[in-house]
């Protein structure tokens, strides 16, 4: 079954709440909520993880601060809507934080692909996030099977003849289990590089296509 996404909306544009629905029809998965003002959409995301943050930069309180949104969700992608009327504000919404501007009005294909494509990124950088901290948790099995093994090799210089026989069969089951726990280490990490990879790509795109819209208006 497909995971839901949580969108963030933040806007009190008639047409832009039109869009909303449209979004709830086409993208059944996605659960959209809307707010009226910055201060109820951080306080919502402050709360839940959030896949995507729209915030319309046109709207007098629509516009959620980048630092604040980098402090509570810095994975979470935010599409920022602007009006061309107010082009000069593309100054202040042009971080590194931004995923993406559309410019207002609106065209609903434009805003699907601009979410398909951000819930995308959220995704990849949800896996990679699940990747590290396994290779974190084989890391930490790793270090006390070393522990564990030099343990066991202490226990064979001090202990009796017999003892040490007991002792070196634990040993060798230290060694199989640092075997198995390496080899499920570099798969991981094979993961990690695989989604970075990715990542690195995702987020090139989506700064070259910042920059071309940006060109578009200069």
């Amino acid at each position: 079954m497909r995971p839901r996404e949580r969108l963030i909306v933040v806007t009190t544009d008639t047409e832009c709440l039109h869009l909303v629905s449209g979004v709830r029809a086409q993208l059944p998965y996605v659960d959209a909520e809307v707010y009226d003002s910055s201060s109820r959409a951080m306080h919502a995301l402050q709360h839940s993880p959030c896949s995507v943050v729209v915030s319309d930069l046109s709207n007098g309180d629509g516009s959620i601060p980048v630092s604040d949104l980098m402090r509570n969700a810095p994975d979470t992608p935010l599409i920022a809507l602007i009006d061309t009327r107010e082009r000069e504000r593309i100054i202040e919404a042009a971080s590194d934080v931004l995923f993406e501007v559309l410019w207002k009005p609106l065209g609903p294909l434009d805003l699907m692909k601009s979410l398909r494509e951000a819930i995308s990124l959220y995704r990849l950088r949800r896996h990679l996030a699940h990747a590290k901290r396994s290779v974190q948790r084989l890391e930490g099995l790793l270090r006390v099977a070393h522990e564990r093994m030099r343990e066991v090799q202490h226990k064979q210089r001090v202990e009796f003849e017999r003892a040490r026989w007991a002792a070196a069969q634990s040993c060798v089951l230290s060694h199989q289990a640092i075997g198995i726990i390496q080899a499920r280490l570099r798969a991981r990490e094979e993961v990690v590089a695989k989604y970075t990879a990715q990542l690195d790509h995702a987020t090139v795109a989506a700064h070259e296509r910042l920059r071309q819209r940006l060109r578009e208006v200069a």
